[in-house]
């Protein structure tokens, strides 16, 4: 007995053995990913979530993941591919439903994979096919018992945007370019190198009402852009948007949303493969995306489908006249916003926003005299007297903080430069204001040796971006009055600046040309060969550098690009070397893959940047801040390479993106310092204007720079 008892017992433990064998086969067999692969693009979706979890061309050499998931240790894993929540409009009560873990993961055949999910009555099957190199999604979200009031929708997209690699991944992470309204909303996803085939998205069946992006706030910083989904109704949007009305799902309906990811070479390839696959209709900017007041704007749309326009934040839409030739000419007789929506305007086909602008002159004149009159200090027995502060157009007054991005030094020198600039347009009446600042800047910004400080308390911090703008500020005093005292000034300024290191640094609006230009023309030839030399040793180090940047205040970014191209093409212009207009043009490449080019005057042309709205804000805010006033700085680089290359045409690129830069101010002379884009942020509202005007008065000054640049110097009033 004892013995048929062990026998018994071990072939008891073969049998637990083989037991557990086969369950830990079948444990590891749901861990494994179900796989969609042709020649085009490998797809892996998550047994257990049901997302997608990598999304890859197989013949990439840089076997990039378009995807961010969950090898990703910053992203939550609600956020994977495919996953999303919907809840009722906003009220006392409210319930939130994630689906973000799939009850069943099924193959239906070998290129259709169908992910099926239910949580608290509703039912959403996600079916995914990949055919002919492209793959299509299609969302079916159903209520299972009671009516479903749809107040918010949203489907997560996390293209493979973050920062944290810095200039080590730009072939391995992409900009994502988001036109998110309407039905043919779009996501142009593009390598960040330009190098190779980029990945797009294009709606096919649906409408969206914007983006949000979740996941980006103070734990991840400013390298982590955030997961990107697409909001299909948000009931929190002003009453009259596109997606703001809740919709009713009763038993047995169906709210569908589908769309196609392909593969692209580029933009132009891009809209051609978008509009081949999602169909027409579609909004064209004709003439652009801005003009002045009193200009008009043309967008060309179908001539069977009718439009409607209002004011950006205005409830009523009027119905828009199209001409036989499909052209919708639109006027303005104020600054602002206009949209167009094609369709109905509560979900309609397509959607485009163009801007009005004031006239450059009055716009610069306007808002000088609103910095003079209400964000310069009047104290003459405190040692801010004169300074320059940021403004809060809620509060209606000057804000004075301990954050060294609210300070009266760094980026409001932009305020001291504009006044200047005014001045010597002839607003002689600002005269008194400059005088002031300078004093301030003098006394307490800066030491007689050319050292800048970070502000008029803060002696120990150096930061380099800060002397380039107080050098600028001493060359426009030299110009306003040819004293030799400024143009020294503007000289210890730059010795300084190279004394610190300046030369491997990448300064933002470091001013070569015009300083070069101010000593030849005041005859100092002396140092006209210090100046010259300064900046062909850092000519010579950015060439040496390459696309190898360093990291900065942001591991990689378009004002680390920008400034790499300006230096080196204003050293060309100001010697009449060609080995650094050469050396320019793969940053300028670079520089080009930032900017979008979607039918909106806020990103048509205007590089990507999702960090300002809350280093800057007075309502922080993270993600999406376009435009932004750096963005002027890739209007600069455009500008200075059609002059440096004999490329007339890059003057329209550069025009347009400063443009869309001047947005940011209003016509009564206040202004903004960053414009949220998504329509929320981790939960936190956007599609607004931040209340402060802080640090965007460079957008004014570089657009002053930029004519002069392009059309020669208008002689000094």
């Amino acid at each position: 007995m004892a013995r048929a008892r062990h026998e018994a017992g071990v072939a008891s433990g073969a049998d637990a053995r083989d037991t557990e064998r086969r369950v830990s086969g079948e444990a590891l067999r749901a861990t494994s990913p179900v796989t969609l692969v042709d020649a085009s693009l490998r797809v892996e979706i998550d047994p257990v979530t049901g997302a997608v979890t990598r999304l890859e061309m197989p013949d990439d050499p840089h076997a990039m993941n378009w995807v961010t998931g969950p090898d990703d240790p910053w992203q939550p894993a609600g956020h994977g591919w495919g996953l999303g929540y919907v809840s009722e409009p906003l009220r006392e009560q409210v319930l939130l439903r994630r689906w973000q873990r799939a009850v069943h993961v099924e193959r239906t055949s070998r290129d259709e994979v169908v992910s099926r999910y239910r949580v608290a009555g509703v039912a959403v099957d996600v079916t995914r096919t990949l055919e002919d190199g492209v793959l299509r999604e299609r969302y079916d979200l159903r209520t299972t018992s009671a009516p479903l009031d749809v107040g918010r929708l949203a489907v997560y997209v996390p293209f493979r945007t973050d920062l944290v690699a810095g200039a080590a991944g730009l072939d391995t992470h992409a900009h994502a370019h988001v036109h998110a309204a309407g039905g043919r909303s779009w996501v142009r996803a593009g390598r960040m190198s330009g190098r190779g085939d980029h990945l797009g998205l294009a709606l096919t069946e649906g409408a969206v009402a914007g983006y949000a992006l979740d996941g980006a706030g103070v734990l991840t910083g400013s390298a982590v852009r955030g997961d990107l989904a697409l909001v299909v109704r948000d009931s929190m949007q002003p009453a009259g948007s596109p997606g703001a009305e809740p919709v009713v799902l009763q038993p047995g309906g169906v709210l569908t949303l589908a769309w196609a990811v392909f593969r692209h070479t580029g933009p132009d390839d891009f809209h051609r493969r978008r509009r081949t696959i999602a169909g027409s209709p579609d909004l064209v900017l004709a003439d652009g995306a801005t003009t002045t007041v009193g200009s008009r704007l043309v967008v060309e749309a179908p001539v069977d489908v009718p439009a409607h326009v209002r004011p950006v934040g205005a409830e009523r839409w009027t119905p828009a006249t199209t001409a036989d030739d499909g052209r919708i000419v639109l006027e303005a007789d104020a600054p602002g916003l206009v949209e167009v929506a094609l369709g109905d305007p509560s979900a309609p086909d397509a959607v485009a926003t163009v801007g009005f602008l004031p006239d450059l002159d009055d716009l610069v004149a306007r808002r000088a005299t609103f910095v003079a009159d209400r964000q310069q200090v009047d104290e003459p027995s405190t040692p801010l007297h004169g300074a320059l502060l940021p403004y809060d157009n809620r509060a209606g007054g000057m804000v004075r903080s301990t954050r060294a991005d609210l300070n009266e030094g760094r980026e409001r020198l932009g305020m001291g430069v504009l006044l200047a600039q005014a001045v010597a347009a002839g607003h002689d009446t600002l005269r008194p204001a400059l005088e002031r600042y300078t004093g301030f800047v003098a006394g307490y910004l800066q030491d007689p040796d050319g050292t800048v400080h970070d502000s008029s308390t803060d002696r120990t911090f150096v930061r380099l971006y800060n002397y380039p703008w107080v050098a600028r500020l001493w060359l426009e005093c030299f110009e306003l009055d040819g004293s030799t005292e400024h143009l020294d000034r503007f000289l210890r300024t730059v010795r300084a600046f190279y004394a610190r290191g300046g030369t491997h640094f990448y300064p933002i609006a470091l001013p070569v040309l015009r300083g070069v230009e101010a000593v030849r023309r005041a005859g100092r030839t002396d140092a006209e060969a210090e100046l010259l030399d300064l900046f062909r040793r850092h000519g010579d180090a950015l060439l040496a550098h390459g696309t190898s940047y360093p990291t900065s205040e942001v591991p990689y970014e378009q004002s680390i690009v920008a400034p790499a191209a300006a230096v080196l093409l204003e050293v060309a212009l100001a010697t009449g070397d060609r080995a650094y207009a050469d050396g320019a043009r793969e940053h300028v490449h670079l520089l080009e893959q930032f900017d979008g080019d979607q039918p909106d005057a806020r990103t048509h042309g205007v590089p990507i940047r999702h960090w300002d709205g809350y280093w800057f804000g007075i309502d922080p805010i993270w993600g999406d801040t376009m435009p932004h006033h750096w963005a002027a700085q890739s209007a600069w680089v455009q500008g200075l390479a059609s002059r440096a290359w004999g490329e007339p045409e890059r003057a329209d690129r550069a025009r347009a993106t400063s443009r869309a830069t001047l947005l940011t101010f209003f016509a009564d002379g206040s202004a903004s310092c960053a414009y949220s884009n998504p329509l929320s942020v981790d939960g936190v509202r956007g599609a607004r204007w931040d209340p402060l005007a802080n640090d965007q008065d460079w957008a004014l000054v570089t657009a002053l720079d930029l004519r002069e640049l392009l059309y020669g110097r208008e002689p000094r009033r």
